[in-house]
């Protein structure tokens, strides 16, 4: 935390004391409930500020990280680092808390979605997301639009790394075609821009290509496509010939799983089962060790101190006086439970009296 203290451009009112107090309890509380580590949480609000984020909203976000993470079963400081990424490659990174949670609930909700719709998962998505971001971005792409032709390209068997790598490039050969490129876009009827001269959307172009070299054999069509998109994204153009409808399908469920805050649905179902339990159970444990050593611990460590001064102080007596010492710790120890025994007994005689008074 302290390390988090001295990252932040604007330091909190209270300075150090205060915001160690104030976090600490917050973190150990949340590790308590989400199944997260302290340490875990705290690095992953290093990782948001890091990037440029306030203090509270590096804690939001990791609230909402969590969530994220316990309903897909996935790692928390990758979904969080992910998620400021993606944030800060599409334009959604603000200045305003409210609009920055906002945003990091729809990129969490989307990705969520389209993993759990298609053969990847939330992490690879992510990781792909980060390869193609900033080109899907200015090339007008959404968050939703990109995650599900990423997911799309998954169910063809492209693996995420390659398949945001590849994608990168399927837009960028048609944002600045080269001229055997144009040529062969020419040959076929296709404009990848339209009349006002903006770039068409790529399930749109591709379901034109598709169209046009559908009747052709196959070794002209591929060399069609090789011309087009390059040699290294021909992969992952053919993936995407096909692929308009389901890809605009997706896209629509992924805006959907936004706005009806699709992961807290997954994460009720997913809080019983043995595995979020478990992670729950260790961050509590954790969270009691750390109490131990920071509430008791001193005050054992005083009592102790103070014991062994008394050692000290037993050493420098006299041999007579230790034994009498010796031999009152002994006596104490007998007559404790002799005390407690008579006592005992004294309560089970005057029972009967009193029955018999009463």
């Amino acid at each position: 935390l302290r390390e988090t203290y001295n990252m932040l451009d604007q330091k909190p009112a209270g300075g150090l004391n205060s915001f160690l107090k104030e976090y600490r309890s917050e973190i150990a509380n949340l590790s308590k409930q989400w199944g997260v580590s302290q340490n875990d949480i705290a690095d992953g609000m290093q990782e948001v500020i890091r990037a440029g984020y306030d203090q509270k909203t590096a804690l939001e976000v990791s609230i909402s990280a969590m969530r994220t993470a316990r309903a897909t079963g996935e790692d928390y400081g990758k979904i969080m680092s992910g998620t400021t990424q993606i944030m800060s490659q599409f334009g959604l990174k603000t200045n305003d808390v409210t609009k920055n949670v906002e945003n990091a609930n729809r990129v969490q909700n989307a990705l969520a979605k389209v993993a759990n719709d298609t053969q990847t998962s939330y992490v690879g998505l992510s990781d792909a997301m980060s390869k193609v971001g900033p080109v899907a971005y200015n090339m007008g792409y959404t968050v939703e639009e990109a995650a599900s032709m990423i997911g799309y390209m998954a169910n063809k068997g492209i693996d995420a790394e390659q398949a945001g790598n590849n994608l990168r490039m399927v837009f960028q050969r048609l944002a600045a075609p080269t001229k055997s490129a144009t040529g062969a876009l020419k040959e076929l009827g296709i404009s990848a821009t339209d009349a006002h001269g903006n770039m068409k959307k790529l399930p749109d172009i591709m379901g034109q290509i598709g169209d046009a070299t559908k009747k052709m054999g196959s070794a002209e069509r591929q060399e069609y496509i090789k011309t087009i998109f390059g040699a290294y994204a021909t992969t992952a153009a053919n993936a995407l010939l096909d692929g308009q409808d389901e890809i605009e399908k997706e896209s629509e469920a992924a805006g959907k799983a936004v706005s009806d805050g699709y992961i807290i649905g997954l994460d009720k179902a997913n809080i019983k089962g043995a595995d979020a339990q478990i992670k729950i159970f260790k961050a509590q444990w954790e969270a009691l060790t750390m109490e131990f050593a920071n509430d008791i611990m001193p005050t054992l460590v005083e009592v102790m101190k103070k014991a062994g001064d008394l050692f000290k102080e037993f050493d420098k007596l006299s041999p007579s006086t230790k034994k009498m010492v010796a031999e009152f710790v002994a006596f104490g120890a007998v007559a404790s439970p002799l005390a407690i025994a008579l006592g005992l007994s004294l309560i089970h005689i005057s029972e009967p009296t009193r029955h018999a008074q009463i």
